[in-house]
């Protein structure tokens, strides 16, 4: 039998690494269930990070040697409720699947999938498939900056639950993900590999310390995630790759 794997709603990014509740294959007291840690796919990630670094991200030097990754004071922080776009059919399943391989599969970074992103034949899917983080609504994948991009699990479970308010689950889970990048951000680059392991460790930090708060209230999304849940589908699949496939037809294919 074909072991199922989990996109992982996160204390902060939303992670395509891992097992049932596994946040950038770190362990988290707050939306983890026990295991192993896992082994990532593809190389997409380098000692456990679940945020793929993009272009020539992974052999950019450290911008600040002296900068210390932790988390900060998020006294003044407030989220802002991103809901999930409309579903669209603009995308083929071929479209998707080549997504899905380029940016979370073993041919990530590779010339046929730059010039895969960049054909024009393939702009209305990608504007399907990808947000920009400033966007006031989400697709399934969203941009952070220019060297890495995040599941929208959240954004899924609205659609499925029909909780699309800023009062649902989903949006306590984004409220979650937007505190912990807010009290991280700041001083965790992301250029590197290096770094993002750096930086998903602040995130699990941050979300038992200064974003305890809105990772209680996001404790709700394991039950919608749970087996035999209609929001199931919104994060598993039999490789990440897969599942991130999954994640990109059901937002943007027929």
């Amino acid at each position: 039998m074909v072991r199922s794997v989990r996109l992982k709603v996160g204390a902060g990014v939303l992670a395509l690494c891992g097992q049932v509740h596994v946040i950038g294959c770190l362990d988290t007291s707050v939306l983890t269930e026990g295991g192993p840690r896992p082994t990532c796919d593809g190389g997409a990630c380098d000692g456990g990070s679940g945020v793929l670094p993009t272009g020539d991200a992974a052999s950019q030097p450290t911008p600040d040697a002296a900068l210390v990754c932790k988390a900060g004071d998020v006294t003044t922080f407030a989220p802002q409720w991103k809901p999930p776009k409309n579903r669209q059919t603009v995308c083929t399943a071929g479209q998707v699947d080549s997504f899905a391989g380029c940016f979370f599969g073993p041919a990530a970074n590779s010339p046929t999938c730059v010039s895969f992103v960049d054909a024009p034949t393939n702009a209305l899917c990608r504007d399907c498939l990808l947000s920009d983080i400033t966007d006031a609504a989400y697709g399934p994948f969203v941009k952070l900056g220019t060297d890495a991009i995040t599941a929208n699990v959240e954004g899924c479970v609205a659609l499925v639950t029909g909780q699309k308010s800023a009062s649902g689950c989903g949006a306590k889970a984004q409220a979650l993900a937007q505190c912990t990048a807010a009290s991280c951000g700041p001083t965790c680059p992301v250029s590197t590999h290096a770094q993002v392991v750096e930086y998903t460790k602040c995130l699990d930090a941050a979300g038992k310390t200064t974003c305890k708060s809105y990772a209680t209230a996001a404790e709700c999304i394991k039950a919608e995630l749970a087996p035999g849940q209609p929001a199931e589908g919104c994060a598993s699949g039999a490789s990440i790759e897969l599942a991130a496939a999954a994640l990109g037809k059901f937002f943007c294919s027929p």
